[in-house]
Formats: structure tokens, C-alpha cells, sequence
């Protein structure tokens, strides 16, 4: 990505219902496909890509983890890692009616990756909320400077 190039922070609040979201995957793929840049998707995806980001409850659908996958993979997004709590969402019920997922996360393209010199995302505490927050920091990279080596002619 050159220079310049225009840089795009989408904040995600999705449907539940995973048939809800296939307009959301659309929609976000046509804002990719007209709107060339770096490209940032934070927020609550109300999305999972596996049984690996669920604990309790029933197996997670599969067409919804595919759905969400197929998204990711077809647009060239890169889920980044979460630091702190991997599960970011609970149902706040005790014993076997106790469900966690990582519904929560930051997705962005590789010209995003490119800009920065270090991004992370981390959850922060959460208070009267079933989320946890997260805290998305990015660091630019330093301009590459030349240092002139001093040089001495004699004449």
C-alpha cells in the first residue's frame, strides 16, 4: 500500500442470529471491495471460528463458524491475537449453564500490519459488562532516517 493510502476503523456490533450476519458479511465485504486502504473491524462479532473459542453450552454451529471463516479468508483479514482474557464474552451463570466465547476482536488487512510497528490488542477489565472491553494500540514505525557519515577531505 502506498503512501497516503486512506485508513479505515470499522466498530463491529453484529446480530446474534447467525443468519442476520450473512447481510453483514456482504455488506462489509462491498466496503473492502469500493474502499481500497488500511482496514480495521473491532468490536463484538457475535462470532466464533471454532469449538476452540467456546466453552459450555451446546457445540457451536458450524455453518455460523464457516460463514464467519469464509469472511475472513475470501477478504485476505487477519485476525490479530487477543492478549489477556481469550474469551471475551460470558454468560455470567455458574456451573453447567456457564458459556464463554471470544466474541470479541480486532480483524484487519495486511496494508494495516504493514503501517504499524507494533499493534495489540488487549482486554481490559470489565466491570458491569458480560464483554470484556479491548484496548487496541498501535505504534508507527519511525521514519528511516540516513545518517551521513562525517567524512574529512584534505586538499
Amino acid at each position: 500500500m502506498e503512501e497516503g493510502s486512506p485508513t479505515y476503523i470499522a466498530a463491529i456490533y453484529a446480530f446474534t442470529l447467525y443468519t442476520n450476519r450473512r447481510e453483514l458479511w456482504t455488506d462489509l465485504s462491498t466496503l473492502l471491495q469500493n474502499n481500497h486502504g488500511l482496514w480495521m473491524f473491532i468490536g463484538d462479532f457475535n462470532s466464533i471460528l471454532g469449538n476452540h473459542e467456546k466453552r459450555g453450552g451446546r457445540i457451536p454451529l458450524q455453518i455460523a463458524c464457516y460463514e464467519f471463516l469464509h469472511w475472513t479468508n475470501v477478504n485476505s483479514l487477519i485476525h490479530l491475537e487477543t492478549n489477556g482474557a481469550q474469551l471475551t464474552w460470558t454468560n455470567k451463570r455458574e456451573g453447567g449453564a456457564f458459556i464463554a466465547q471470544r466474541l470479541d476482536r480486532a480483524i484487519c488487512n495486511e496494508s494495516w500490519i504493514d503501517l504499524w510497528s507494533v499493534i495489540s490488542c488487549n482486554t481490559l477489565l470489565k466491570c458491569q459488562s458480560d464483554h470484556f472491553p479491548l484496548l487496541l494500540t498501535l505504534h508507527v514505525k519511525p521514519p528511516i532516517t540516513i545518517i551521513p557519515r562525517f567524512k574529512f577531505f584534505k586538499s
